[in-house]
């Protein structure tokens, strides 16, 4: 394994991208999904940042790079500049520990940015080590259509039920085994589907039966 792969949380915490360009703005896009405080670093702003600003999605801090702008930053990202930008960028950020990512120059990154498959709260990461970028964009494309459009639905509400579950089923493998079922079998289903409310009642039905069948739940509960 050549990169660890780590996800970090952002919400709220400043994160700075050099760049104006429509590069930077993806960038800036992924960060603001992630909850992050975008702070920009461009002297001209594409019309995707420029929106952006104007919705106080992010903050246009200055037009050119100066390593006082890193001060309470934690991740930085640098798209479209020049080397000699994209050089002072990331040593002045490696000098004080903050993650730096340099599009397309891994020589200069602390980090690997990865494809990304988003499900939230299901996030799919890709990574090659950079060795082969396009494959990582082809396996993105493929999982897109693999993967069901609302399986973060289904991941939302079994987040949901975690805590009444753990309290009615006690044992840990029985727990287990549960939403191995519950997982792959009709609230699964009827989450994929769409149908949120039956999802539901099938899951609060199957965690009767299973509780009532294992004889170790919480009756109280």
């Amino acid at each position: 394994m050549d990169h660890f792969p780590i996800f970090l949380d952002l919400k709220g915490r400043r994160c700075l991208v050099v760049g104006g360009g429509d590069a930077a703005a993806a960038k800036a896009a992924q960060l603001r999904r992630a909850g992050a405080r975008i702070a920009i670093v461009a002297a001209t702003l594409s019309p995707a940042l420029r929106e952006a600003v104007r919705c106080r999605a992010a903050i246009h801090v200055a037009p050119h790079f100066s390593a006082p702008l890193l001060e309470g930053a934690v991740l930085v990202m640098v798209a479209g500049e020049t080397l000699a930008v994209s050089e002072a960028v990331a040593l002045a950020a490696q000098a004080r520990g903050i993650p730096v990512n340099v599009m397309d120059d891994a020589r200069l990154s602390s980090f690997i940015m990865p494809a990304i498959v988003d499900r939230s709260p299901v996030t799919v990461a890709i990574s090659t080590g950079g060795a082969a970028p396009l494959l990582a964009g082809l396996l993105r494309r493929w999982l897109e259509c693999v993967l069901p459009q609302r399986l973060g639905r289904l991941a939302a509400l079994a987040g949901r039920f975690r805590g009444l579950v753990k309290r009615r089923l006690r044992d840990g493998i029985e727990r287990r085994s549960f939403w191995e079922e519950a997982l792959t079998g009709e609230p699964a289903r009827l989450a994929l589907d769409g149908n949120e409310a039956a999802a539901v009642a099938a899951l609060l039905r199957a965690l009767d039966e299973r509780q009532r069948v294992s004889g170790r739940g919480d009756e109280a509960a």
